[in-house]
């Protein structure tokens, strides 16, 4: 990120690149890089009036921190409230620091000697990294009670307390640190608090800290309440002013800045390009721009101009003329209005990738489910970047509510929409990488908008009373319009235009759309949002709680709810017009969605509902859990069936593959509607960090047939709604002696796709977190990798054959088939050369065949062409 001269004095040893490149070396915690002294120095004295507390710091939570009149001030009274520095930490060399900062304590504040004001020293988080301290990380804590007592750890200073009024005039709190000179292990601590006017020392204490490792770690200001009213968001608790870190024992790392322009997303179809920055929450005027530049011969040029859209503080800009033939670096600039009148320059870079058109091949990587156990999660970044992809995807739950800590805030919506922010930015602080250079699809799913599940039902609002469950169950969304549509923006404003852009109810917003990209057509779909609530539309007598009909003996396979939804009659009107659609060079079809049509899911019989799922014993490898069956989850698209099966029928129609996420359980999956293998197959990803780990055990008799040298769990079986579905592949939690194995013994990891035009075929990877490709290269989960043909995705059980098609004029014609009886289309695909022979799903009827070049605007069509069982007739079609 540039930054200018006056920035860098601020911050003397971090260099910060133009763009941030990954640099695993500088993500350490505790590396000494030699005994140079260091120093930081807060800018909040130059900064304007902002939540962002600047480039250098990240702030527990978000909401509650802010930069006012030039000072740093925590409001709210909250547990463990910290703004950690990012730049500078504290090596594993046995040398002295310092830190000092100006600390003013509101009038308002009661005293007490629970409430702690001051340092966190030696923070270290789960991982050793400091974006993991600083999120995480637990310090050793220092400084000076509302009561007057200075501190360090559990120690309060034997002094009188402090009188208030100093407190409220402001006193400097200083800690001195260093190895005691006749002691090998250890330091000695010296904290002080001085009158800010006179300096003068008002107390001072000692402690010793034996362990080395203890003052490793980040370095935080600390506001710390009991008890806790972290939603009193309106009273400030402290302020902080012009605070230093120095010493030998500091090390700075390069690239640790993060904003005030996190990340960007974009995506490419034709000439258009759609890009959204996501800002830093600052508050800017109306009129202030953020601006979009490309370099061209050596020069940044600018190309679009954006305003800072609230709440989401995005800057969304759109593009309608441009040249996808060659990649641009581009970048993101804003010029930050200082407190003096001047302005900070801010960058961010990337690349827009030009269109691999022309390429047999086109790959993408993709994550769902992303829990933050792994946070900064560079394990699975560094392998995952190891594959060469051309775009990206995460398919849902960037995020969960525990991430980041503190649970989550629903009200006042300010508060609300800046906690949101806070878990987003998170993912964007791990993943960024992946999108820098590469267009990305972004999908919301439950847990991205403060739910457990979610049945939107055409965006409606839940009861305003009861527990979240209570209220959740009964169908809608429980966070207001407002707060939806910032993840709506946030999360996929930058994608293709929707197919229908009215909003549903409440005024929340859409994002179904067809998104092509390089001779494959991404049909994205939104699996929640009109989907019905189960316990709004089966009799009261199923007891649904939480997605589940506890009655175990009501038969949900056996019912039939026609007043049900799945995707709503607006998407299935998308769908219809998508499988028609291949223009643009459409080779290939495939549907993007947040999870799958079936049930892939068992629980120990008798089971009620899913709430035993993350205690369940984990098997080792070779074991076979017997006491298992399917599960009716109602949050799965495996319900409601009649829905189910009406979207599959759709989607088969143009051989479509499909991608999901959300089930933390790995599997490759054919549909059956009328029978196994009648329609499409689904590659369910695998979760980043799981918090559900749920599994497929099926009971298997002695008449099962699982794939050819396959586990048991593998073949044709009916999920908990009679569903069919033939199992080729599932990735099942197993103990793999890994720490932690909440991270590794649930079969973590991600997805990588390849379309290949050339065959058209599809090849699906999954990789478990923990391997490294380059030096495990089969180290893939047990049944992968698998590749299927595009023409699998629909192969009817009984079928009969039209004369075959020798097509002239055309290189790769599109083929549509169509029911001359009841006008049904039967499908449509691109062919792969010039002759192939139809088929149809029984004999003797007729029906009407149009071979096509849709950009070209030719056509032929051919009718009363008859199936037949043996088809030996051909016919020449010659396109002019």
């Amino acid at each position: 990120m540039d930054r200018r001269d006056t920035l860098k004095a601020l911050l003397l040893g971090a260099v910060a690149p133009v763009a941030f490149v990954k640099e695993p070396a500088s993500h350490v915690t505790v590396a000494q890089s030699g005994a140079t002294p260091k120093r930081m120095t807060s800018p909040w004295h130059r900064l304007p009036d902002t939540t962002w507390t600047g480039e250098a710091y990240w702030a527990n939570r978000l909401q509650d921190w802010r930069v006012r009149d030039g000072a740093l001030e925590c409001v709210g009274r909250g547990e463990n409230r910290t703004v950690s520095c990012l730049t500078h930490q504290l090596g594993n060399g046995r040398l002295g620091f310092t830190t000092n900062v100006l600390l003013t304590v509101p009038a308002e504040v009661p005293g007490s000697d629970r409430n702690r004001l001051g340092f966190s020293v030696g923070a270290k988080g789960p991982w050793p990294d400091y974006r993991s301290a600083a999120v995480h990380g637990q310090g050793l804590q220092a400084g000076v009670t509302t009561s007057g007592h200075l501190f360090i750890g559990e120690t309060l200073g034997s002094h009188p307390p402090l009188e208030q009024s100093l407190l409220h005039g402001g006193v400097v709190l200083s800690l001195d640190v260093s190895p005691p000179v006749d002691d090998a292990k250890g330091y000695s601590m010296v904290l002080e608090a001085r009158d800010a006017a006179s300096e003068r020392v008002l107390a001072s204490m000692q402690e010793r800290v034996a362990d080395n490792h203890r003052l490793e770690g980040n370095v935080a200001l600390l506001s710390h309440y009991e008890p806790a009213s972290p939603d009193e968001t309106d009273q400030v608790t402290a302020q902080f002013s012009r605070w230093t870190l120095e010493g030998e024992k500091l090390t700075a790392g390069e690239g640790q800045t993060f904003g005030p322009i996190y990340f960007a997303q974009y995506t490419l179809e034709q000439e258009r390009l759609k890009l959204t920055a996501q800002l830093a929450p600052l508050d800017l005027p109306e009129s202030h721009r953020v601006h979009l530049e490309v370099e061209r011969d050596g020069q940044w040029d600018p190309v679009a101009t954006a305003a800072l859209a609230y709440p989401s503080r995005t800057a969304q800009f759109r593009l309608d003329d441009w040249d996808g033939t060659r990649a641009w670096p581009y970048r993101v600039r804003l010029e930050l209005p200082l407190r003096d009148d001047s302005t900070e320059t801010y960058t961010y870079q990337g690349t827009i990738a030009a269109e691999p058109t022309s390429e047999a091949r086109l790959r993408a990587l993709v994550f769902s489910c992303n829990h933050d156990a792994a946070f900064p999660d560079q394990d699975i970044v560094d392998h995952a970047s190891q594959h060469d992809v051309d775009l990206v995807m995460f398919l849902g739950d960037q995020f969960y509510e525990a991430n980041g800590g503190f649970g989550i805030q629903m009200a006042p919506l300010p508060s609300a929409c800046l906690d949101y922010l806070r878990k987003w930015y998170q993912f964007g602080w791990s993943y960024r990488e992946f999108f820098r250079r590469r267009p990305m699809i972004c999908l919301p799913d439950d847990h991205d908008v403060f739910h457990g599940n979610v049945w939107g039902e055409g965006g409606k609002a839940t009861i305003a009373e009861g527990n979240a469950q209570t209220r959740q169950d009964t169908g809608g969304y429980k966070m207001p319009p407002e707060w939806v549509n910032l993840v709506m923006t946030t999360q996929t404003s930058h994608m293709p235009d929707a197919y229908d852009t009215t909003d549903v109810k409440q005024g929340i917003h859409v994002f179904y759309a067809d998104w092509k990209y390089a001779g494959i057509s991404f049909g994205v779909i939104e699996d929640r949002k009109f989907k019905s609530a189960p316990k709004n539309v089966l009799p009261r007598v199923a007891k649904v709680w939480n997605g589940y009909a506890e009655n175990q003996a009501f038969d949900l396979a056996a019912h039939v709810s026609p007043e049900a939804q799945l995707l709503g009659q607006r998407q299935l009107d998308f769908l219809d017009a998508w499988v028609r659609d291949w223009r643009h060079g459409t080779e290939m079809k495939v549907v993007v969605s947040a999870t799958a049509f079936c049930t892939l899911q068992t629980l120990p019989t008798g089971t009620l509902n899913d709430q035993v799922t993350p205690k369940l014993p984990v098997p080792g490898a070779g074991e076979y859990v017997d006491d298992d069956e399917p599960t009716k989850d109602m949050d799965s698209n495996g319900w409601p069936q009649n829905r189910r099966d009406e979207a599959l029928r759709l989607i088969r129609k143009g051989f479509a593959f499909h991608l999901a996420g959300d089930q933390h359980l790995a599997s490759v999956v054919q549909y059956g509607v009328d029978d196994w293998k009648d329609a499409g197959v689904v590659f369910t990803v695998p979760a980043t960090c799981s918090i559900w780990p749920r599994r497929w055990w099926p009971p298997v008799g002695p008449d099962h047939e699982p794939l050819p040298g396959q586990p048991r769990y593998t073949g044709n079986f009916k999920d908990g709604f009679g569903n069919h579905m033939t199992v080729y592949a599932a990735a099942n939690p197993v103990r793999t002696g890994l720490t932690p194995p909440t991270v590794f013994d649930r079969a973590t990891g991600y997805g990588v796709v390849t379309f290949d035009k050339a065959t058209r075929e599809v090849r699906m990877e999954c990789w478990p977190r923990q391997v490294d490709p380059a030096k495990q290269p089969n180290g893939q989960y047990r049944g992968w990798p698998l590749t299927f043909k595009q023409i699998d995705n629909y192969q009817p059980a009984q079928r009969a054959l039209l004369p075959t098609l020798e097509i002239g004029g055309v290189t790769e014609p599109v083929l549509s088939v169509t029911n001359e009886a009841s006008g049904e289309l039967a499908y449509i695909l691109r062919i792969k050369g010039g002759r192939f022979q139809p088929f149809v799903p029984a004999a003797g009827a007729s029906y009407t065949v149009m071979v096509e070049d849709p950009d070209a605007g030719r056509s032929k069509t051919l009718t009363g062409l008859v199936g037949r069982t043996d088809n030996a007739e051909t016919i020449v079609v010659e396109l002019t």
